[in-house]
């Protein structure tokens, strides 16, 4: 599905002249990298993402659109860095470009320059990138940090660009699980109680986090766990399966919480379940990369799981020859539409704000 998904957008900036053609080509060339990511390939989605940086950057100044589109690789490439477990990294990557931003100072970002002080057309395109840049590196960049187990300073990180709000985001969570982590677990409970839920899944994080903080306080969690687990449950419909990532997730930390438990066995086999209906690849791949839950898993069970992921090409490590030139193909079709449309000095993406490199889990 994501080599069709990545076949149209290429072959549909070959055909169109317009101005859109420079968003479908970037599309494509996004998806390209996130592809070659997911099979196991990281280096050939970094240099992707490379490639398709450059042929943006020497074309420049842009309006402020088209240069975040400029921009987006490089933000790909950190991304990227968190997949592969290297969070203090894409900390630091995300940095750079937000203080080199504001500066308008140069930055090298995988071995070459990047420039800002003629990367936009205007001032205020320049302001308005230099917010952008921000609001990655606080979503993105805080992210990293929590990945990298790097609590503290992740709380740091949220506080200094005032990431903390009333709602139970990012930032909230963070919050709540570094002070948990420091084994302050009252300031994370009462964080938790005074924090905003007005959606169902906001109400389904402080209800997981609430049973993390007590269980790690010594606290017991037994009604709860079982309200947790119902809820999870009877909550499953296929109207849900747009947020099966998240829903998969929600359900492991489940798992982690029931430990060796009928509940625990429960969830695991509606996630199972789930990962089969759908054919998921991504909620497969997780389940199987999960200690507590593949311990759950008979063969019978974990066998086609392991063909939903294998067949997908996940963590695979090459692709298949039919599909590698299949892909290459596209990439070539959206750089040639790239460097098409980069020449007409009429480019403009109006209000774009940005191709996400994850779209799913």
């Amino acid at each position: 599905m994501r080599l069709e998904q990545i076949r149209t957008r290429a072959h549909a900036t070959h055909r169109d002249g317009s101005d859109q053609s420079l968003l479908r080509a970037a599309q494509a060339h996004n998806l390209a990298a996130l592809t070659a990511s997911d099979c196991g390939l990281p280096t050939l989605a970094q240099e992707l993402c490379t490639r398709q940086a450059t042929l943006f950057l020497k074309a420049r100044p842009f309006d402020a659109a088209t240069a975040k589109l400029a921009l987006q690789p490089l933000i790909n490439i950190g991304r990227l860095l968190i997949r592969d477990g290297r969070g203090a990294v894409a900390h630091r990557l995300f940095e750079q470009l937000y203080t080199a931003a504001k500066s308008q100072t140069d930055r090298v970002v995988d071995g070459f320059t990047v420039t800002f002080q003629d990367l936009t057309a205007s001032a205020e395109d320049h302001r308005e990138i230099t917010k952008w840049l921000w609001s990655v590196l606080l979503a993105d960049g805080t992210r990293a940090l929590a990945q990298a187990g790097r609590w503290p300073e992740a709380l740091h990180h949220a506080r200094q660009h005032k990431a903390i709000g009333q709602r139970l985001l990012d930032g909230r969570q963070i919050t709540v699980l570094a002070h948990s982590t420091a084994g302050e677990h009252d300031q994370a409970l009462t964080l938790l109680a005074a924090s905003d839920t007005p959606t169902p899944w906001e109400e389904a994080v402080a209800a997981t986090l609430t049973l993390l903080c007590r269980s790690r306080a010594g606290q017991a969690i037994g009604p709860g766990l079982t309200d947790l687990v119902d809820r999870y449950l009877t909550g499953n419909d296929d109207s849900e399966h747009e947020h099966a990532a998240f829903r998969a997730r929600l359900g492991l930390c489940a798992v982690d919480l029931a430990g060796d438990t009928k509940a625990c066995q429960r969830v695991v086999s509606m996630l199972a379940n789930e990962a089969r209906e759908h054919a998921d690849a991504y909620v497969a791949r997780d389940l199987l990369a999960h200690r507590s839950c593949a311990g759950h898993l008979d063969a019978n069970t974990a066998w086609p799981l392991r063909t939903i992921a294998y067949d997908a090409g996940l963590g695979r490590g090459s692709l298949p020859p039919n599909f590698h030139d299949d892909l290459m193909e596209s990439i070539q079709l959206s750089e040639a539409a790239l460097r098409f449309a980069l020449q007409k000095p009429s480019t403009s993406l109006g209000d774009y704000h940005g191709i996400a490199t994850e779209p799913g889990p």
